[in-house]
């Protein structure tokens, strides 16, 4: 299916507002937008089941046969194999003291204000699983790009079946002072976001009124209440619409060095390693001290790659030959080397 920029994009946030026309879950999502400026881009689909999604991953496309008069071919296919991406569930609870509450002068805006700072939390929790979710290390979680981008060059998928080319690039930095540089190609038949089969966008906000609650001292005191539930996955059907730029170390670096020219030019190769840029919604996204560093290059006349402009809609946006550049705080600046 191929992406129509002008067209809708169901983001968590314009998801929510259509399951629910008042407002109860599209506020979470709107928060969950101010969170992490990935959920501006990630469409989120309803999965095929309760706590999976079943996708068919392809390794090749089958090839046709020279053919001659009165000679057959035979038949062939290309390689699939049936995958289980796992749903992730996240749970947390709002708990505020009755009486502060109430000396707050107002309860309803006073709750609000405690229970999105939850919701922010349970937001950057499930974005920063989107980067370094591992199911073999938490299997209570799902499972995110980094553990199946993680080499350069060949290796075996993470699932056991193909022998793939990994799209993984080299900053060159070394020790565990590094980030990464991510350029994602988003799409329903690409890579999207899943929620429970039946739910409403995997988002659940139940208020429990007054309960009873407890301190850290096991002393009782009656608290309002509310308990947040949130289920994600991550479906990646075409693992070529991702690319990383890994071992990113900008601690010694100027934008007059040498060295920022090859990270550039990395930059770029990337969005040449996505097969068809049309038929996705193309994001980079890095940590936001990286993304200070390209800020200031972008400035440098002499670089025209990159540029501040409007780009799906936005207006003063970081981009790369017109792929918006956003900041995530869930990549971190502590990623060990990559080989």
């Amino acid at each position: 299916m191929a992406y129509d920029p002008t067209g809708d994009w169901p983001t968590l946030l314009s998801v929510t507002k259509m399951m629910d026309p008042n407002g109860a879950i599209a506020d979470i999502g709107e928060v969950y937008s101010q969170t992490d400026e990935m959920y501006k881009d990630i469409p989120f689909f309803e999965a095929n089941g309760k706590t999976f999604h079943r996708i068919t991953v392809e390794d090749g496309m089958p090839s046709g046969t020279w053919r001659r008069l009165n000679k057959g071919i035979v038949a062939n296919d290309n390689g699939t194999l049936q995958v289980d991406e796992t749903i992730g569930l996240l749970e947390g609870r709002s708990e505020v003291d009755l009486v502060l509450a109430r000396l707050s002068g107002d309860i309803a805006k006073f709750r609000k204000k405690k229970d999105d700072a939850h919701i922010r939390g349970m937001a950057a929790q499930l974005a920063s699983t989107l980067i370094y979710g591992d199911t073999a290390t938490y299997p209570e979680r799902f499972h995110g790009f980094s553990p199946r981008y993680d080499a350069l060059g060949k290796k075996t998928d993470t699932f056991g079946a193909f022998n793939i080319m990994n799209q993984v690039y080299s900053g060159g930095g070394s020790g565990s002072v590094n980030s990464s540089v991510w350029l994602i190609g988003w799409g329903e038949d690409t890579v999207y976001g899943v929620y429970p089969q039946g739910s409403q966008a995997g988002i659940e906000n139940e208020d429990l009124g007054i309960i009873d609650a407890h301190d850290a001292d096991g002393g009782v005191f009656r608290a309002y209440a509310t308990h947040f539930r949130a289920q994600m996955g991550l479906a990646i059907e075409d693992w070529r619409y991702v690319a990383r730029l890994a071992n990113v170390d900008i601690t010694n670096t100027t934008v007059a060095d040498a060295a920022t020219l090859t990270f550039l030019n990395a930059l770029i190769d990337m969005t040449h390693a996505i097969p068809n840029l049309s038929m996705c919604r193309p994001v980079f996204y890095c940590n936001r001290a990286v993304k200070s560093f390209l800020t200031k290059l972008a400035y440098v006349k002499t670089n025209l790659s990159l540029n501040v402009g409007e780009v799906y809609g936005e207006k003063n946006v970081l981009n790369i030959n017109g792929i918006p550049l956003r900041s995530s705080d869930s990549i971190t600046l502590t990623e060990a080397t990559i080989s």
